[in-house]
């Protein structure tokens, strides 16, 4: 530094424009003295405090570095960096500086201070994370078997009073439209608590068959935060989604859902939920059914895919039980792999197979009342279903991705009525706001 140009130091009337606060009239005149002193603590500061005042936040912080590689104790200047990078919304390095600033033992008061700024920050931090967003999307596709057909051989069927009834259940293709718009509002009660409203309504519709229109609502409130353990996240959530098929209202399904996740490393990850259910059908009491669901997912992370195992266990009971409903209990294991692919500059390459084993430990009595039913219709129902899919979802603007999907459902039953296959095929676009 020399003072060769300017023969009066600047310093003196930095300091008397700053207290008089003519912020910019100090800012002008250290960017005039610039070259000549900067590396001068004094000098540095109080051109940082010009230009914090006059709005020039980046060269404020850039002083008050300055400051402090030359004198780390500088208490002033310290306080001051934090300051700074708070009011440039830097949260993380002004906690850092604010914290560093309390180790060199200020005064009381100046603690206080310090805390009061940590307080503002962390109410900062929470208005940013509340939110209200959302998305709509809408696709064309194919499903191969719309109304879950047998195929075109004929079959007998045991019909009470009526004996064994041949009939044949054909295979009905048909393309279809689906819609759906989803609202959520995140509203942050902690650094880590998170309370979250979703609404979400879908529709399906077919081009020939109108009788098979679906229509849902998913309407959840779930609270997600961190336990004891650091590595411990917890998600509770409670849902009501009321269904109707063909314009008819079906059935109402209310549940509720706990996920404990463990993060074991970087990487890997262990999830445990759980899930307790109710449907409460509208045109038929007998399949009311209670459910409980437990599963365990492990998710692993290596490079840009993410691999994710899991095994899982539902039993469905009826609400009521009579010799009419009995059948409907069931017990389900299940076996899952889903893997995302990140493609850069490209997408997300999704695929998932699923494998799932059922058994009804009740015979249905329906068929017991007809003589010479076929053996099948005398067994306790036992399905193997194997799902399976494969997606890509790919940017194509701000806010826009296309999605398109392939999806089958392979159903394996020892009671024909329920032994079919189907495939999905779609395609779209969907809206983020």
């Amino acid at each position: 530094m020399s003072s060769s140009v300017w023969a009066v130091d600047p310093r003196a009337e930095l300091s008397l424009l700053i207290e008089q606060k003519q912020n910019v009239a100090a800012f002008e005149l250290g960017e005039k003295t610039f070259e000549e002193w900067a590396g001068d603590p004094e000098f540095d500061f109080l051109y940082g405090v010009a230009a914090r005042k006059s709005g020039n936040h980046q060269k404020a912080i850039f002083a008050f570095e300055r400051v402090i590689v030359n004198t780390p104790t500088n208490l002033k200047a310290r306080i001051a960096l934090a300051i700074a990078y708070y009011e440039v919304d830097n949260f993380k390095a002004a906690r850092r500086e604010f914290k560093q600033s309390i180790l060199l033992k200020p005064r009381p008061n100046v603690v206080n201070q310090i805390n009061k700024y940590i307080n503002l920050m962390d109410v900062k931090i929470l208005s940013k994370r509340e939110r209200l967003y959302g998305s709509v999307f809408a696709l064309y596709g194919y499903d191969t078997n719309v109304n879950s057909g047998l195929g075109d051989e004929q079959t007998e069927l045991p019909l009470p009073g009526l004996g064994l009834i041949p009939f044949s259940f054909g295979i009905e293709s048909d393309t279809q439209t689906q819609l759906r718009a989803q609202l959520n509002y995140d509203y942050p009660m902690t650094q880590t608590d998170t309370i979250t409203a979703s609404v979400a309504v879908s529709d399906t519709t077919y081009s020939e068959f109108n009788q098979f229109q679906k229509t849902s609502s998913d309407i959840s409130v779930s609270y997600q935060g961190k336990g004891d353990e650091p590595n411990r996240s917890y998600k509770a959530m409670v849902y009501f989604q009321p269904f109707w098929l063909a314009g008819q209202h079906y059935q109402n399904l209310m549940g509720v859902m706990l996920d404990n996740v463990w993060q074991l490393d970087h990487s890997d990850s262990l999830t445990l939920s759980l899930n307790a259910s109710h449907t409460d059908n509208q045109l038929d009491n007998l399949l009311d059914l209670n459910a409980g669901t437990v599963r365990l997912t492990y998710a692993q992370r290596k490079s840009v895919m993410m691999h994710a195992y899991s095994v899982g266990f539902a039993m469905e009971r009826v609400d009521s039980l009579s010799i009419d409903s009995q059948h409907n209990e069931r017990n389900v294991m299940s076996i899952g792999y889903r893997n995302n692919w990140f493609i850069q500059r490209f997408g997300m390459l999704t695929s998932s197979v699923d494998l799932l084993h059922s058994e009804h430990f009740n015979d249905d009595m329906r068929f017991r009342q007809v003589d010479n039913a076929e053996l099948s219709f005398f067994e306790k129902r036992k399905d193997l279903t194997l799902n399976i899919g494969l997606s890509f979802n790919m940017s194509i603007a701000e806010n826009w991705i296309w999605m398109t999907s392939l999806r089958g459902a392979f159903k394996d039953s020892n009671v024909v009525l329920y032994d079919f296959d189907k495939k999905i095929a779609t395609t779209g676009v969907l809206y983020k706001f």
